[in-house]
């Protein structure tokens, strides 16, 4: 599959299943809570200021600070004066309650929860408290999610989300151990026969992802191009 071409992309990511799987949506029943609309709220806002990287394989450190601190900060002051000021009772006040937590999680995410990716691994963390990763070397499987895909290290799973930040190094290093090695695929076990197909219509998503991340990276520089489509080639044998 050669990149460069908006048409093949279109016809690339028809065809391929994997790419159903990345963008399924399924309905949350929650979703008219007052979290999901904070949150909904926090995601939109989050991706219209997202910071693309500045090559495919820079490392990366991801912040929502500039979109918690300030909607969490607001929301609190707004919960403090009801239960203050309003002199709230039953159903009203364990709404005012609701959203002075609510609002106090969206500011501590904001101010302590970091996520990042760097050649060796992805990761993720609050504060002292929480740490995370997942090495590309050690990757067992790969599933899909809502807007975002898991990572899994034997037990260990970190979240890609990839409507809020720019992963593009996770990409590459996804296409890169594809190249290497089998590990499991949305549906599909590293047993099963049909992974060498659900492996290629992944390398196809995954790589097309990235181009269009990255278009005017690629469409600069011709050998990192190269590579890229030297990616979505089906490896002779695997080490595993």
């Amino acid at each position: 599959m050669e990149l460069g071409h908006e048409a093949a992309f279109a016809a690339g990511a028809d065809s391929a299943s994997a790419q159903r799987a990345l963008r399924k949506m399924s309905e949350d029943p929650s979703d008219e809570s007052l979290l999901s609309k904070l949150v909904g709220i926090s995601t939109l806002g989050q991706r219209a200021i997202r910071k693309m990287s500045d090559w495919p394989e820079q490392p990366r450190v991801f912040s929502q600070s500039k979109i918690l601190i300030p909607v969490g900060a607001i929301f609190s002051i707004l919960a403090l004066a009801i239960l203050i000021f309003g002199d709230p009772t039953g159903r009203s006040l364990f709404d005012a309650l609701a959203l002075l937590l609510v609002s106090l999680t969206l500011l501590a995410h904001g101010i302590w929860r970091r996520f990042g990716v760097d050649k060796d691994k992805v990761w993720t963390k609050f504060g002292p408290w929480f740490y995370r990763e997942v090495h590309f070397s050690g990757i067992t499987r790969l599933e899909g999610g809502i807007q975002r895909f898991k990572l899994y290290e034997s037990g260990t799973m970190v979240n890609v989300d990839y409507q809020r930040f720019d992963y593009s190094l996770v990409y590459v290093r996804l296409l890169e151990e594809l190249q290497k090695r089998r590990f499991g695929l949305p549906g599909v076990g590293v047993d099963s026969p049909d992974w060498d197909m659900a492996a290629q219509q992944w390398r196809q998503t995954i790589a097309l992802r990235l181009y269009k991340l990255q278009k005017k990276y690629y469409d600069s520089h011709p050998q990192s191009l190269e590579y890229l489509n030297s990616l979505t080639e089906t490896p002779a044998s695997y080490i595993n």
